[in-house]
């Protein structure tokens, strides 16, 4: 299913990113791994020919254009770079919430934006935005910015 196919996968450095980007070269997909940790991104080269992967922080939108240094289209998109943070509200840091907020929505949106508009994604590529049961499912104090934007992200989806 996944053989020869081009999937672009963010927060590839650790997590549920990581393993997926495991689980798809051991399909045979090309991955393009996308992270900060430049260990774990060498790791992942290390593990197949089919990985290239590219070491930037997602909420740097200007760097956008240097993940684009790859030949060919992408059939599939996985963002599933996230940030956490417990934050209680009565001492509600506005740049935590920020950032949080920065990472697990406007990315993934600006990602796609990019890649569209670069014209990059194959005809029927697919792009999967990761969310999370915390904001439907499951309440915990002190991650009302976690769940905000990962409910937000689903809105958007």
């Amino acid at each position: 299913m996944f053989d020869g196919k081009r999937i672009m996968v963010t927060g590839a450095t650790s997590g549920i990113g990581r393993a997926l980007c495991t689980d798809l070269l051991a399909r045979g997909a090309h991955v393009f791994a996308i992270g900060r940790d430049a260990a774990r991104l060498a790791d992942l080269e290390r593990e197949s020919d089919r990985a290239k992967t590219i070491r930037i922080d997602l909420t740097e939108f200007t760097q956008y254009e240097a993940t684009l240094k790859f030949d060919g289209k992408l059939d599939g998109l996985v963002c599933s770079a996230g940030m956490y943070q417990t934050t209680l509200l009565q001492y509600f840091p506005l740049d935590v919430h920020e950032l949080i907020m920065r990472t697990n929505l406007t990315s993934p949106l600006a990602r796609i934006a990019h890649l569209q508009k670069k014209r990059l994604l194959n005809r029927g590529a697919s792009s999967v935005l990761m969310s999370s049961i915390l904001w439907p499912e499951v309440g915990l104090i002190g991650s009302a910015s976690y769940a905000a934007s990962k409910a937000a992200l689903v809105g958007c989806t």
